[in-house]
């Protein structure tokens, strides 16, 4: 029985060298490719360069084809906030800057009425011509009667007189003939009521404009 188990195993060994004797041997070697009988070597190959000699290395830095301006952006304020309170936020203890005057930006208020030449004050050699105002004046200033600054000459009273009863009353106003100019006499006329009918009182009067 043993005889008959070594004739066996010589004859599988034998044929196991035959076959491994007849198979093609790989053309590739397992590692990078190279035939097997090329020497061995780790280095770079014409056809691989160093991406076949070296191992693939993953990395978070800035490269040709990832530059700087593709790395996330650190941002250490709040998005709403306004350039003024990232330096206060930066530098709180140093003082706010000195933003300019009005009068270094050619903004003055020479008269003293409470509005600079940037605010509207179309006369800042007078204090009673200025945006703010509604009284009526009967010269001009610096030549012209505009002392609200809108650009256009209003009169105080622009209407010819125009009496009309009205319960027991009278009422009305104007000018009796024609509407003087800014500054100019005129005769004026308030109705008022006398018994039954509305009576004209008449006296001359500047118009005043502003």
């Amino acid at each position: 029985m043993r005889a008959g188990c070594k004739l066996i195993s010589l004859s599988l060994a034998v044929l196991v060298t035959a076959c491994w004797a007849d198979f093609p041997r790989s053309r590739f070697h397992p590692r990078d490719g190279r035939p097997p009988d090329s020497p061995a070597h780790d280095g770079p190959t014409p056809d691989g360069g160093l991406d076949r000699a070296l191992p693939d290395v993953g990395h978070d830095g800035p490269t040709l084809d990832h530059p700087l301006t593709d790395l996330p952006r650190l941002d250490l304020f709040a998005a709403d906030q306004t350039p003024d309170q990232k330096i206060g936020d930066l530098a709180p203890d140093l003082p706010p800057p000195d933003l300019p005057s009005t009068a270094d930006l050619g903004c003055v208020d020479l008269d003293k009425d409470g509005v600079t030449t940037c605010g509207g004050d179309c006369n800042d050699g007078d204090p009673t011509v200025k945006p703010s105002q509604t009284a009526f004046f009967t010269t001009p200033s610096n030549g012209s009667f505009d002392y609200n600054c809108d650009k256009a000459i209003d009169p105080e009273h622009p209407d010819l007189v125009n009496c009309v009863v009205q319960g027991s009353g009278c009422i009305g106003s104007g000018w009796k003939g024609a509407v003087p100019p800014c500054g100019a006499l005129g005769m004026f006329s308030e109705c008022k009521r006398t018994g039954n009918t509305c009576v004209k009182d008449t006296n001359p009067i500047k118009q005043g404009c502003r």
